[in-house]
């Protein structure tokens, strides 16, 4: 029986979000078969081994789309946990996929909501997941760790690598991310990489929103600045 799984850890300093397409059984399976061949991109996964490229325009098919939420609370800035709603469009037909949550990064998992899931819930550090349709979604909560105090008194937000990957290639993806902020405690500061066609970014006094398409890994960190209280 094949199975998508998707990962999700957070490395020392990095929250990690890596969606990888995996099969986990034999090739002869069905529904894999199935997946494989009613996927025109699966014919173009060897271009793009994991180089970064973001792209000009939108693909014929619909992208996997990943969107998260962050709320950074006052709490956040003295402890680096930061709360989460992240959903998952657009998902691939098949019978079954789980996603992965660094075990001691990611704490109160739960699911929110599906739509084209035949069941969805929680085990352990992982959301299962069955039956899935075509463009099902999946939105699922948790906090997890991954605001850092800098040197200087900045703070930064370390998300990535995100990408979805088969085998050894790369399909392309959409993420989005908007971050809360506290208020009058941080502000928006820079990003990296840049601005860019494919890359925008949106700031204002509550908050920020990354909106990229792209093919390969895509790391991100934002820098924000304290506010003087005084």
């Amino acid at each position: 029986m094949a199975r998508l799984v998707f990962k999700y850890g957070v490395g020392l300093v990095v929250l990690c979000v890596v969606i990888s397409l995996i099969s986990g059984m034999k090739s002869t399976d069905d529904q894999w078969e199935q997946f494989l061949n009613d996927d025109a991109e699966a014919k173009a996964l060897a271009v793009n081994e994991g180089e970064l490229r973001f792209l000009l325009s939108q693909p014929e098919k619909k992208p996997h789309l990943l969107h998260n939420k962050m709320t950074i609370n006052p709490g956040s800035l003295d402890d680096g946990w930061i709360d989460m709603v992240q959903c998952h469009e657009n998902l691939d037909k098949v019978f079954s996929a789980q996603i992965l949550y660094h075990p001691r990064r990611t704490r109160n998992i739960g699911v929110v909501s599906s739509v084209g899931v035949g069941r969805a819930w929680v085990e352990k550090n992982s959301v299962q997941m069955t039956d899935i349709k075509v463009d099902a979604k999946v939105c699922v909560e948790a906090q997890v760790h991954s605001l850092y105090p800098n040197f200087d008194g900045t703070y930064s937000l370390h998300s990535g690598p995100f990408h979805r990957r088969f085998l050894d290639g790369y399909y392309p993806m959409r993420m989005t991310m908007d971050v809360e902020l506290p208020k009058n405690r941080l502000s928006y500061g820079a990003i990296a990489p840049m601005e860019q066609a494919g890359f925008s970014v949106k700031h204002h006094e509550n908050g920020m929103q990354v909106n990229a398409l792209f093919v390969g890994e895509l790391n991100i960190e934002v820098q924000f600045d304290s506010i003087d209280e005084g």
